[in-house]
């Protein structure tokens, strides 16, 4: 098995792609338990854009490149690192629709997601496999 690594901090960002200007608000609420690492990914060209890992039970706000994007995310307890995750006990999922964080006339169109492991999250989520993460 691999070797348990520190958890990155919290609201530590991991970009796929050369950092680019973040200007749209993000907001992510997490129900304590679990640790989660959420994913942001290309809608058009399917590329990892960033990263976000957020401490189970904490909020975090931050601000994204504006894109529109499928968010994806894995959770669990133990931290393995950017390769393996939570290991073997990783449940990964993928939110059902896309979101377009965009500027409007100089307004940001942000979000605010919550995820939480009973129903009443308001980000609707299917599981996915690793492979698909």
């Amino acid at each position: 098995a691999p070797p348990v690594l520190p958890k990155p901090i919290h609201g530590a960002v991991k970009w796929y792609s050369p950092p680019q200007k973040t200007d749209v608000p993000f907001e992510i609420k997490t129900s304590s338990g679990a640790s989660y690492f959420v994913k942001f990914v290309d809608v058009t060209t399917g590329a990892n854009v960033l990263g976000i890992f957020v401490e189970g039970g904490r909020d975090f706000s931050t601000m994204v490149p504006q894109g529109r994007y499928h968010l994806k995310y894995a959770s669990g307890h133990t931290w393995y690192g950017y390769e393996d995750y939570f290991g073997n006990e990783t449940a990964y999922s993928k939110a059902s629709s896309s979101f377009n964080f965009r500027i409007d006339e100089e307004r940001a169109s942000g979000y605010s997601i919550t995820l939480y492991k009973v129903k009443n999250g308001n980000m609707r989520s299917t599981h996915i496999t690793k492979a698909e993460f």
